[in-house]
């Protein structure tokens, strides 16, 4: 769980309100255990598969197919998983299909799936799915086609279920009691935040210090040394849960914060490449959450992002 086993054994000390309080963080690691975590290795595919990535798996799925036999529909919808895509494939699943409709009966279809009339929009469709392209025997299609439904209506559930995962998290971390810190943060979404907890836990002194932290989230480098020799490597163990968080992390801070995009300009414009200067910038993120916690106080940007000779104005001559 979030907070480990001594988190539960301090409620018999500190009575039932720090119990509710740790409740509400083991019910949001419980809610994001049926997230997805994209860091699974292959020896866990005998665990079920979370919605989050089985709506990947079926998107795919969907494309997969549609590239043997409707490969109009690809250029229709890059994104497979939106409600019109959906809803257009449910109610013409073959190329014969789509071709057939009128630009009344895709209007029709965009105002059911939320989007409004759009008429543009569904001119575009129609053009689309009217022009000449490679076509499948007459039969191949229809099974094509019957296949192409049953994948779409299971994508539609599954599409469904991640968005209630959503709410139901949303509505969990926003009573968590770290859910201020996490939120002060630069880049830091809902789902990433959700899994900084669930994954560090929610005990703030788990870390005897931050290097302990950045070392379980594999974000710090490892040195090694002998002799004359001296190679500082990157880290190949640590949660790869946190790995791949914090790199997203770290990818959406360098667009809110200026302190962040500075940290990650710097190594970039000595030579290193972008993923080894990302990596440098979740280890120094890692470092402020940590802080953060054991201070109990909120991200300031000022305080986290000192000046440094690069960034400091010269100084005026006399």
């Amino acid at each position: 769980m979030a907070g480990g086993s001594d988190t539960f054994g301090d409620l018999a000390f500190e009575g039932g309100a720090r119990a509710r309080q740790v409740q509400v963080a083991v019910d949001a690691t419980e809610l994001l255990a049926g997230l997805d975590h994209p860091g699974c290795a292959p020896a866990h595919r005998h665990v079920p598969v979370a919605p989050a990535r089985r709506r990947r798996s079926e998107a795919q799925a969907v494309r997969s197919l549609l590239r043997e036999f409707f490969p109009a529909a690809l250029l229709a919808f890059p994104d497979l998983t939106t409600a019109t895509a959906m809803l257009v494939l449910a109610a013409a699943p073959t190329p014969a299909a789509a071709a057939s409709l009128t630009t009344d009966q895709v209007v029709a279809l965009l105002r059911q799936a939320g989007r409004g009339t759009l008429p543009k929009q569904a001119a575009r469709l129609t053009h689309v799915f009217a022009a000449p392209q490679l076509r499948q025997p007459a039969a191949v299609e229809n099974a094509m086609g019957q296949a192409l439904t049953a994948l779409v209506a299971s994508l539609r559930g599954t599409v469904q279920a991640v968005r209630n995962l959503d709410v139901a998290l949303q509505a969990a971390i926003e009573q968590h009691p770290q859910a201020t810190i996490l939120d002060s943060l630069p880049g830091l979404g809902v789902v990433p935040a959700s899994r900084l907890l669930a994954e560090f836990g929610d005990d703030p002194d788990r870390f005897a210090h931050a290097r302990g932290r950045r070392a379980y989230a594999g974000t710090a480098p490892v040195t090694r040394a002998s002799g004359k020799a001296h190679a500082v490597v990157l880290r190949r163990g640590g949660n790869r849960r946190l790995v791949d968080t914090c790199g997203q992390w770290a990818y959406s801070a360098i667009t809110v914060s200026p302190g962040a995009r500075a940290h990650y300009d710097r190594p970039r414009a000595a030579g290193d490449r972008h993923e080894a200067a990302l990596r440098n910038l979740a280890n120094k993120l890692v470092g402020q959450l940590d802080h953060c916690l054991r201070q109990d106080g909120t991200y300031c940007e000022a305080d986290a992002w000192p000046p440094t000779p690069e960034t400091s104005p010269n100084p005026i001559a006399a």
